[in-house]
């Protein structure tokens, strides 16, 4: 339990969801977790064509702060969303490529 409590920290996003609704139809909660869902999930679900559509939402986020005034944790989850979309885009082109080869 102390070696997940050490590599999550303290800002990290538990999917309670308060956040949403999103003005840009951003699923935070799966995107501000999405680190953890390819590293300990089913991640060939996560980057379906489909996925990638709905998950490229994190491109439109307005910084309207809303989903940071609902967090229970007082986290920044525009902040974590857009950490975490580049680490999505990251691992999706790293996939691709290896299947290109």
């Amino acid at each position: 339990i102390e070696e997940e409590r050490s590599e999550l920290g303290k800002n990290f996003c538990r999917g309670c969801g308060y956040c949403k609704p999103c003005p840009a139809d951003i699923d935070i909660p799966t995107l501000a977790r999405m680190r953890l869902l390819l590293t300990r999930g089913v991640w060939w679900r996560e980057i379906q064509p489909d996925a990638q559509a709905n998950y490229a939402k994190a491109e439109n986020c307005i910084q309207c702060g809303d989903c940071a005034s609902r967090c229970p944790y007082e986290l920044d989850p525009a902040a974590l969303v857009a950490e975490n979309y580049v680490y999505y885009r990251q691992f999706v082109a790293e996939k691709e490529a290896a299947d290109n080869t």
